[in-house]
């Protein structure tokens, strides 16, 4: 029988032709032996090593398609193979033009069938897919994935060198979740999912934005505007200073224009970037059109 040790030193030396047409002659043998399938396993994965570095982004497909069909291989006895795939297919999407959402359908397409551990691997193939902004297979994937995988330190924000704080993981992936939520206007999966999201910002209050597509969520479930006030409200007493609050609280009074004009204005005093508030001055300029006030439509 082949010794993955082998496999492995054959690999490691750039014999990878060499490595694959070993264990496949002996796969062809004993298909149904776990050692030969991890062979094959170790073989396959320095196979997509290579395609990854020499940018042979079908074969590199196919082998991990390869790989992922061993059917004897499992997340907890061979976690280091698999880890070891899902992290070179995450940095196959990492390299790959966002704009071009084909090659993430071609990698959910590999993966969605199969069943991950949560680990360090699980989480960076998470990253990589929420870069993917307007992908049409993106709800799909997150609760194939699902998010109950996240771990521990998926919920913590990066400070950048600069002292930039980067958003954690975990806010991420709630809020893509949030999103495709509203557009689908799923009201079962709506519902199912604003406890998730609420429990989310109650344990993270340092996260931004969970409360304020809490409310989204909460409005397009269709609650009126007392109930909705009464679930948002403790959000918002956490995060007044936010443009977002005022933002989601002129969505809750939109049947009473005047309100909704103060909190859009309130909105646009609060100290954030300019570009954040192109919805809110669209708003403005629009209650002020429906005035007859121009002047400070245009404004």
């Amino acid at each position: 029988m082949t010794n993955i040790k082998d496999i492995i030193t054959l690999c490691k030396n750039g014999q990878i032709d060499e490595a694959i047409k070993k264990a496949s002659d002996e796969y062809g043998i004993t298909p149904n032996d776990v050692w030969v399938q991890r062979a094959m396993g170790w073989a396959l994965y320095y196979q997509v090593r290579s395609d990854l570095e020499h940018g042979q982004s079908e074969q590199l497909l196919n082998h991990a398609e390869l790989l992922l069909s061993l059917s004897l291989l499992t997340p907890e006895q061979d976690a280091m193979i698999i880890d070891n795939l899902l992290w070179k297919l995450a940095e196959f999407l990492k390299s790959s033009p966002k704009d071009n959402t084909a090659l993430a359908d071609s990698v959910f397409s590999i993966t969605h069938t199969h069943c991950f551990r949560p680990s360090k691997a699980y989480s960076f193939l998470l990253k990589c897919f929420l870069a993917f902004k307007g992908w049409d297979k993106m709800q799909a994937c997150l609760e194939w994935w699902n998010l109950d995988n996240l771990m521990p330190e998926d919920y913590a924000s990066f400070k950048l060198d600069n002292g930039r704080t980067l958003m954690s993981l975990a806010e991420q992936a709630y809020i893509a979740y949030a999103k495709v939520l509203l557009q689908s206007h799923d009201r079962e999966q709506i519902r199912a999912f604003i406890p998730k999201i609420e429990a989310l910002a109650d344990q993270y209050p340092d996260m931004t934005y969970p409360g304020y597509f809490c409310g989204k969520l909460l409005l397009a479930d269709g609650a009126n505007r007392d109930e909705a006030l009464k679930r948002v409200m403790p959000f918002v007493y956490k995060k007044m200073s936010e443009f977002w609050v005022w933002q989601l609280l002129s969505e809750i009074y939109k049947e009473e224009p005047d309100t909704q004009l103060a909190c859009l204005i309130r909105a646009t005093v609060c100290n954030t970037q300019e570009t954040f508030l192109g919805k809110v001055r669209m708003r403005l300029a629009q209650l002020y059109m429906a005035r007859g006030e121009y002047g400070h439509a245009r404004y």
